[in-house]
């Protein structure tokens, strides 16, 4: 193979093979060339071997490492894989011993779910032990799938020594394949997935004897010892999973690696890389969109467990469509850091395009946000990722007066480029940029764009180049803010571009946005929503299309004339003008809910998962609506999630609403805070702290929290419900009052918060609920 392979030196030897650290001469890269044993090659039949191997080779998966070649020279089998600096989980463990809950949830996520996809494929490891897992930054790769099985259905063995050589290893084998039982399945490979967790956590394997032959007989006839007994700290769902991967009988094990992945997924720490699969915890989004209602439904969606249930997620993407594409942020290549904002905004004008072209699948803002900067990655990578067969990638860069955007379409599939240029320009001339490449994007992607969708991608927005850099100016800061000064920063662009074209609709439109985000936290709803109506009516009077805006005044109407009826006209009438939008389908959920009308608002809860299904607040109004409407089962798995895409100070907040709806204020107490985002779980707080007896700290914290009080900050009804926990239902009901008069976005929810159920016990609570038009 000198022709092919130039060897560097000796890695190590193990069972079946040497491995050689080798530079593969055609690619210019580095690998790992691994030769097996020659009294095992002689052995076998390699073409059954070499059969298996490829088998496993076609296996494409960002967690399994990969089979580059295989095949047979001078009466030797080899097969080649990439080279991994990192080391393998065994140098680790060697090294670290037993690992942290995060660490360890993290790596055996990654392993879990390159099960999941092998044995979708029909393709069992048998040999899943610490030695084959590799670690390359923070994510995990399982090395040899398939190797094991090629050896042994190559020399028709099934079970422990062919030409005296191990095929499986005694420590992680499950009973059956110890046994050489010949309907050993892929569930053998959860039953050493056990045993590796186990002894990631606790530092060794469940049985540990002085042969291999007592270690088999272990696996066959001894119960292990409970895993907690060994580590008490091992969070019970973590515990109880592995204990059933160890189960003797494979029926008792889970029955797919899928059914794993939720409860790894729960503890896991959330990775900054590129995560290729559908399920791995991902970093918070940052949007400022409706923050405070998805904070007020956190806090519903936990008490409601009370009932008995969690609410569920469902797992990753479907199969992508034919015609789905993800738009990766453009990068700024561009001198000046502050010009980042036009990358951003020509990014997200192309994605708003290409959702108006109903025959494509565009993936939302919120989906590829967490992608920046991964355009060099594979791009079959990034598609597995996204759900996508095409990506769109590019740079924009800005010197002067000119704007050069570079900008490909790629089938992910084939890594093919289908379309793409290179676009020099003035700055003044970016008004028609973005839906030139949007037709450009859509008609590679069809074939042929039809009259009706050449007629949406090609209408200006703008005829002004000031006032569509004011408008995209505002975007930026807009989608990409937490607090309230970047909110007024945004309405001060859209305010500019506004007054350099009048007829700007869009701009109105967005304006109306950020007025709606400044009510839902910042100012009295009173003042916000009624700025957001009137922007949106301007909006609607310029342009009858901007589904934005009948969103707006849907929120407006539920919340300044607590009107269910017209909000639900509004909602609807948003949906018809873009149904893929998940704005309008969060309004009609809320309201239906607010109506107890379920089964309805269960099915626009789940549209708006479906539109945005990385926004936490899409997800928490769907098994909100799921559990109120008894459908307990479809809920309980969108928790885990819904864990994974918030920030760690939402995720506390979760954990200690959770606690406290299952009755343990006293540990809720650690996990939340008054402070937390203007007081939404301060009821909780101050029950936490009456629970532990201490009922001068809670009368102090609502004493904090009024003098913190700034106008529309600490919430009224946040008040409400920390006077109402303290059984001052005087001061309570003057609270609650307030809210009515400061028209609260927390409104909605009056007639459900359980936090509020003392007040309603009151008789002066009925001329308030008499205002709801619910």
């Amino acid at each position: 193979m000198a022709d092919r392979y130039t060897i560097e030196r000796e890695l190590g030897a193990g069972g079946m093979a040497t491995v050689y650290l080798a530079h593969d001469l055609r690619h210019d890269r580095r690998v790992a060339l691994k030769v097996l044993r020659p009294d095992l090659a002689a052995s076998l039949g390699p073409e059954r071997f070499l059969r298996e191997v490829r088998i496993a080779a076609n296996l494409q998966h960002p967690n399994v490492l990969a089979v580059y070649d295989s095949g047979e020279a001078a009466g030797f089998l080899y097969y080649v894989m990439p080279y991994v600096e990192g080391p393998s989980l065994r140098e680790s463990l060697s090294q670290h011993g037993e690992l942290p809950v995060p660490e360890a949830a993290r790596i055996l996520r990654d392993v879990a779910d390159a099960l999941a996809a092998a044995h979708a494929k029909g393709v069992v490891h048998r040999d899943i032990k610490p030695e084959n897992i590799m670690l390359s930054g923070r994510h995990a790769l399982v090395a040899d799938f398939g190797v094991a099985k090629a050896v042994s259905e190559a020399t028709g063995q099934q079970t422990l020594t062919t030409a005296g050589v191990a095929l499986g290893t005694p420590t992680y084998m499950a009973p059956e394949q110890g046994a050489a039982d010949p309907h050993t399945d892929h569930r053998a490979d959860l039953y050493a997935f056990g045993v590796m967790a186990y002894e990631m956590l606790t530092g060794q394997p469940p049985f540990v004897a002085p042969t291999p032959q007592a270690v088999l007989s272990a696996h066959v006839t001894e119960a292990p010892v409970p895993v907690t007994q060994r580590r008490a700290t091992i969070p019970p769902p973590m515990a109880q999973l592995i204990m059933r991967c160890l189960a003797k009988k494979p029926a008792d094990r889970p029955q797919t690696a899928e059914e794993l992945l939720p409860v790894l997924e729960s503890f896991s720490t959330p990775s900054g890389g590129i995560t290729p699969t559908d399920t791995q915890p991902v970093p918070g989004v940052r949007s400022g969109r409706r923050r405070w209602r998805r904070l007020a439904l956190f806090g519903l969606a936990a008490v409601v467990v009370v009932a008995g249930a969690l609410m569920a997620l469902r797992r990753g993407h479907e199969a992508s469509s034919p015609n789905s594409v993800a738009v990766l942020y453009l990068a700024n290549l561009s001198r000046d850091t502050a010009d980042a904002f036009l990358a951003d905004g020509l990014t997200e004008e192309i994605i708003i395009r290409l959702g108006q072209v109903p025959r494509l699948d565009v993936k939302s803002r919120f989906e590829v946000e967490r992608f920046r900067g991964k355009a060099a990655t594979d791009p079959a990578v990034l598609a597995k990722a996204l759900g996508t067969a095409y990506l769109v990638t590019g740079s924009v860069q800005r010197a002067g007066d000119r704007v050069v955007l570079r900008y490909e379409v790629i089938r992910a599939a084939t890594r093919a480029q289908v379309a793409g240029d290179v676009i020099d320009t003035a700055s003044s001339d970016l008004l028609t940029v973005e839906s030139d490449i949007a037709r450009e994007v859509a008609t590679a992607i069809t074939g042929k764009l039809l009259p009706e969708e050449r007629l949406r991608l090609t209408r200006r927005l703008t005829s002004d180049p000031v006032a569509y850099e004011e408008y995209l100016r505002g975007l930026e800061e807009m989608n990409h803010s937490f607090d309230e000064a970047e909110i007024r920063s945004a309405l001060a662009h859209f305010d500019r571009a506004i007054a350099q074209d009048s007829t700007f609709a869009s701009a109105f439109a967005s304006k109306a946005v950020a007025w709606e985000i400044l009510a839902d936290g910042y100012i009295s709803g009173r003042d916000g929503y009624g700025q957001s109506r009137v922007a949106a009516a301007r909006a609607l009077a310029l342009d009858s299309s901007q589904a934005a805006a009948y969103a707006m005044l849907g929120f407006a109407a539920l919340t300044l004339d607590l009107d269910a009826h017209q909000a639900e006209r509004l909602g609807r009438r948003a949906v018809e003008l873009d149904p893929r939008a998940d704005q309008p389908h969060f309004l009609l959920c809320t309201v239906l809910l607010a109506e107890g009308r379920m089964e309805e608002s269960i099915e626009e809860g789940r549209r708006a998962w479906e539109a945005d299904s990385l926004f936490s607040a899409n997800g928490l109004i769907y098994a909100f609506a799921l559990i109120y409407g008894h459908r307990l089962d479809g809920a309980a798995a969108l928790v885990p999630r819904l864990r994974a895409i918030g920030s760690p100070a939402d995720a506390d907040a979760l954990e200690g609403q959770l606690l406290a709806a299952r009755g343990d204020f006293r540990g809720a107490e650690r996990f939340v805070s008054w402070r937390y985002y203007g007081g939404w779980v301060a009821g909780t707080y101050v029950r936490a702290l009456l629970a532990r007896g201490d009922t001068a700290a809670a009368r102090a914290t609502v004493d904090s929290m009024l003098a913190a009080r700034t106008p529309g900050y600490y919430n009224p009804i946040a008040l409400a419900k920390a006077y109402a926990a303290l059984g001052n239902i005087d001061r309570g009901i003057e609270w609650l009052r307030r809210a009515f008069d400061e028209r609260t976005a927390w409104l909605t929810w009056v007639r459900t918060d359980p936090d509020l159920a003392p007040l309603r016990a009151d008789p002066r609570y009925a001329a308030l609920d008499r205002q709801l038009h619910y």
